[in-house]
């Protein structure tokens, strides 16, 4: 609840890591025991061993760096084990990228140096997913399952040979997977897209008290820059990855309620719930990753046919579309791409190829600024004052 409470406010989180020096649970079930007599009975159906590992020393370790080895973990970590080890790294994740997006530097448009935090708690960040795919596989396993599946109401999650305790433990896992891939998209949003100045430019952000006036600054030349950078590109993949993972609940929700002749009432209050859990966070995310999308697509010219029209600006969109299509320029699926694809690298580093947004496919283009638009309009729609937020942003984006 602190790590949420601080991504939706913004503000550093109250509860440091170093200060949980509590044991992790041996089953995942523990962490929701409503009694003594039910943790009694948890502890006593499962080995020793994990109560003996501290979480803040969990947590150290991973931030414990040799050269470029880190410190191995001598047991494995459950899926709510990392999810909590990533509300733990949210302090470091709300320093780093408020030192990286004042008003007063420009970390973000030149090469940081190797202690600078933003490239230090990226590299927290991103050794704690990486850790957590190779253990758990959760994007694999979550982005492949079925719709109901991943609602927690899939009839075959649940088998006749699982104890009831491992059936708990199984389903308490899954129900965290988008929250935690959500948090980690969240967190490498946050550190490699300016979001304050991107909200200021168009006077969605007020600060109080104003540390300096805004006037001072050219917030447009600002965020030009940043559009110069590798950043700029890696954080429309993470917006993207949120919005596939908010478009997905929404989704699942809707699946598990839609033919009431194959869900049981079980399975549709259980999908009804979890949509109600995500809630807070999905559409917060769902709102900077709007807000991030359409800036890099109103400040681009990045689609096949723009790029063709900028190097030759005496063709006609005909000519320009033709000849685009007979170069047949490279296409990165943001919503698709995993993260290691050699496509999507290519694009961070070189923006080599153009990018499109969605199951739609909408380029990530000033061409398309409208079309993409109307497309994160919709999907805010759920919640009516971000939806009016984001319709004032682009407005403003629009007359400058």
């Amino acid at each position: 609840m602190d790590a949420y409470l601080s991504i939706l406010l913004d503000h550093p989180p109250s509860i440091r890591y170093f200060e949980l020096s509590i044991p992790l649970p041996k089953l995942t079930g523990l962490w929701d025991a409503t009694s003594d007599e039910e943790r009694i009975r948890l502890q006593w159906s499962t080995p020793a061993g994990r109560e003996r590992a501290l979480f803040c020393n969990i947590i150290r370790d991973a931030l414990e760096e040799d050269g470029q080895h880190r410190r191995r973990r001598c047991f494995p970590l459950t899926k709510l084990d990392y999810h909590l080890g990533l509300c733990a790294l949210q302090g470091g994740v709300w320093e780093a990228a408020g030192e990286a997006h004042s008003f007063a530097t420009d970390e973000l448009s030149v090469k940081p140096g190797p202690g600078n935090a933003i490239i230090v708690w990226a590299s927290h960040i991103d050794y704690w997913k990486r850790t957590m795919e190779t253990s758990c596989r959760l994007s694999q396993q979550y982005l492949s399952s079925p719709l109901l599946a991943a609602a927690g109401s899939s009839p075959e999650a649940e088998t006749d040979d699982q104890t009831d305790d491992e059936a708990e433990a199984a389903c308490s896992d899954d129900r965290f997977s988008p929250y935690t891939l959500l948090l980690w998209h969240m967190a490498a949003l946050k550190m490699h897209a300016p979001i304050p100045i991107l909200q200021a430019s168009a006077s969605l952000q007020r600060l109080s008290p104003a540390p300096v006036s805004l006037r001072n600054y050219d917030l447009g030349a600002r965020i030009r820059a940043w559009m110069k950078t590798p950043c700029a590109r890696k954080s429309c993949w993470y917006s993207a990855q949120i919005s596939r993972v908010v478009n997905r609940e929404a989704a699942a929700a809707a699946a598990a309620t839609a033919d009431t002749a194959t869900v049981t009432p079980a399975q549709a209050l259980r999908a009804r719930a979890r949509q109600l859990l995500l809630s807070p966070l999905a559409n917060h995310s769902m709102f900077l990753a709007a807000i991030v999308a359409s800036s890099y697509a109103f400040y681009a010219t990045s689609c096949s046919v723009c790029g063709m029209l900028e190097l030759h600006p005496e063709m006609t969109a005909t000519a320009a579309a033709a000849a685009a299509a007979a170069a047949a320029t490279p296409v990165v699926d943001l919503y698709m791409a995993d993260e290691d694809d050699a496509g999507l690298q290519a694009w961070f580093q070189a923006e080599t190829g153009h990018s499109v947004w969605g199951p739609e496919q909408i380029p990530m283009c000033r061409c398309s600024f409208d079309g993409l638009t109307a497309w994160l309009r919709e999907a805010l729609a759920g919640d009516r004052t971000l939806e009016l937020a984001f319709v004032a942003y682009t407005e403003k984006l629009r007359s400058g």
